[in-house]
């Protein structure tokens, strides 16, 4: 019934979407005109997309190869009909393309369907792939992109594109049988014994071979088997990346210094070329164990051989933190905190070393924001040295867009040590407005408008600004409102009790995932602890803090004795493991990617808000009780 939902879906959205100027081979959806409405791979094609503010828009597209996307800028210019053109290069390799483009930070959806464009033969016909690309990349790029995501025609997709194109089963078997196993539980379970039937009769496997079986018992949470078959692969092939992953997380594991780094030195003995994120996390944990020891000669050796330098400078970043909250050591720090500043600067030059799934200029600015990120540290250190003026330089730098209320705060401590009490006033009042701010700050305005202006009129103009931070949150929040079906759940507490979805129609349902292992998830406690008692005899408000991703033989001890030392009073619900699988029924439910996560759902049963990460900058309790005062009303 869904794949016939879709498909019905799919054929209106072509109505009403698709529109192929009479005379001509152009395809246009929504915004985005493509010249050719079939292109090929190796193609240059022009585009156009119908708006006229270029300095607004920001463009790109990936190109889709079998299960990877590679990420390409657009340089859309302005023509004169008012709209907007470009003309990208399809690469010989591609299966697929989509397009992702935003307005003023907005993500135009294209109605949630997106901008995903098959790739053709020369016959016309949609090369074998193209619809296995499109359908991968929607499961994988949707969410983050506000596309509809219907995991069943995902599955579908990929399932008739494999069998109308035997040729691809190669490249899609592993991910085509993970998404069966996941999505078709009794039928993948099927193909996925099959599969590892038909390697397991082999009289002997190759090292790909190896990884796929290894693979499948992952999949399935056979542990027993899964390591039956490392130890296996790694005996048949010692220096394979079979062999070399679990080397390195042994060792990674070891907790004594002196044995961790003989093990380490072991096992350059044997993957002399090793690199990647797993070596370059056990680098960073003997180097910072060896910061902790005051070792910095055996600091610097083991962090200069870290082989990423995005790793490299956060390790420096780390450490020069550390001694700058400390206040110890701080010419060391400060040298520390320059070769992070370096880094990025480097990376920013010569961005070729990006990862994939990045645009060049997506790569450039998450650099810029995390140079701002460790401008920040830099310009404490420069503080504490007493080299204020510098640090206020710096700390300019780190401010960026003013999101961050840590670091305006330290800007504005900076500025009034310095006595700049009319900057403290323009930026102030800039940081409160916006809703960037705290307390404190709020106090540094208040003794800088003081200095200044004297009394008169400061009551008035605080109140203005709260108001204006205020009305700003509470629009926020209405802007990011939605309106979309909750998922039944039947789960018990930790009394035994069941607690259902159903049971608690009628009221507003706060559902905060999280695990003991989460630090970001504890670090939001206080304030969650602060709702909860402000609603705890509202029997129209239910908080449900949800434990998932926990499957620890002491799960619930370890729950109760964190409860218990931090006296919350949490009603804590446990999810419920998936057999055969590392998921979690609610979550998987919910779509639950990482936590925290904390969803809203209506007494209507709908779920209204989602929220993922936490921000801490103490606005947490106030954007509860503002999207509760919300979905009451509506």
């Amino acid at each position: 019934m869904k794949s016939l939902i879709y498909l019905l879906s799919f054929l209106i959205l072509l109505a009403s979407c698709k529109n192929e100027p009479e005379g001509t081979n152009a395809l246009t959806l929504g915004k985005l005109t493509l010249e050719d409405a079939t292109p090929s791979p190796g193609d240059s094609l022009n585009i156009s997309y119908n708006e006229k503010a270029v300095d607004s828009i920001e463009a790109m597209f990936y190109y889709l190869v079998n299960t990877n996307a590679y990420a390409v800028d657009i340089h859309l210019k302005n023509d004169t009909k008012n709209a907007l053109k470009a003309t990208i290069q399809i690469p010989d390799s591609a299966s697929a393309i989509a397009f992702n483009i935003k307005k003023n930070e907005e993500i135009d959806n294209n109605n949630k369907e997106g901008y995903i464009i098959p790739l053709y033969n020369s016959e016309g016909q949609i090369i074998a792939g193209s619809n296995a690309a499109k359908a991968y990349y929607r499961l994988n790029f949707g969410e983050r992109n506000e596309l509809e995501v219907n995991k069943d025609s995902i599955v579908t997709a990929i399932q008739k594109d494999i069998t109308e194109h035997p040729e691809i089963s190669k490249e899609w078997k592993l991910v085509y049988l993970d998404l069966m196993y996941k999505e078709r539980k009794e039928e993948g379970k099927k193909l996925v014994t099959k599969y590892i039937d038909s390697l397991s009769s082999k009289e002997s496997l190759t090292e790909k071979e190896y990884q796929s079986l290894l693979r499948m018992y992952n999949l399935t949470g056979n542990k027993e088997k899964a390591d039956s078959i490392k130890t296996a692969a790694i005996a048949t092939f010692p220096k394979s990346k079979i062999a070399e992953r679990e080397s390195l997380i042994k060792v990674y594991e070891i907790k004594d210094l002196d044995e961790k780094t003989k093990a380490y030195a072991d096992f350059k003995t044997k993957f002399p070329e090793a690199t990647g994120q797993i070596n370059d996390a056990v680098l960073r944990t003997i180097a910072l164990a060896y910061n902790k020891e005051g070792d910095v000669a055996k600091f610097d050796e083991y962090a200069n051989q870290i082989d990423e330098e995005l790793n490299k400078a956060s390790v420096y970043n780390s450490v020069a933190w550390e001694k700058a909250e400390a206040k110890k050591d701080l010419d060391f720090a400060e040298n520390l905190s320059k070769q992070s500043l370096e880094l990025i600067n480097s990376l920013k030059e010569d961005p070729s070393n990006k990862p994939d799934y990045f645009s060049e200029s997506q790569f450039k600015n998450r650099l810029e924001g995390t140079y701002q990120m460790y401008a920040d540290t830099y310009g404490l250190i420069l503080f504490q040295q007493g080299k204020t003026k510098e640090a206020i330089d710096t700390q300019k730098i780190a401010v960026g867009d003013g999101k961050s209320v840590d670091v305006n705060k330290r800007y504005l401590e900076f500025l009034m040590t310095d006595k700049q009490y009319k900057t403290v006033l323009e930026k102030g009042e800039s940081f409160i407005k916006s809703g960037n701010s705290n307390p404190e700050m709020l106090d540094y305005y208040v003794t800088a408008y003081k200095e200044v202006n004297g009394e008169e009129g400061l009551e008035a103009k605080v109140a203005e600004l709260e108001a204006a931070a205020h009305n700003l949150l509470v629009e926020k929040i209405k802007s990011n409102l939605i309106s979309e079906a909750a998922a039944e759940f039947a789960l018990k507490d930790m009394e035994g009790k069941e607690v259902s979805l159903s049971s608690l129609k009628g009221k507003v349902v706060i559902l905060d995932f999280w695990a003991t292992w989460c630090g970001p998830c504890k670090a939001s406690f206080p304030e969650m602890q602060q709702l909860v008692e402000k609603y705890k005899d509202n029997e129209n408000v239910a908080i449900l803090f949800v434990n998932t991703f926990e499957n620890t033989p002491k799960r619930e001890k370890d729950i109760t004795d964190f409860i218990t030392k931090n006296k919350y009073d949490f009603h804590v619900i446990l999810d419920a493991p998936i057999k055969d699988s590392r998921n979690f029924e609610v979550a998987d439910s919910y779509g639950i990617r990482g936590i925290p996560t904390k969803i809203i759902i209506s007494p209507e049963g709908k779920i209204n808000y989602k929220s993922v990460g936490y921000e801490g900058n103490g606005k947490l309790l106030t954007e509860m009780e503002i999207l509760i005062e919300l979905i009451e009303k509506s």
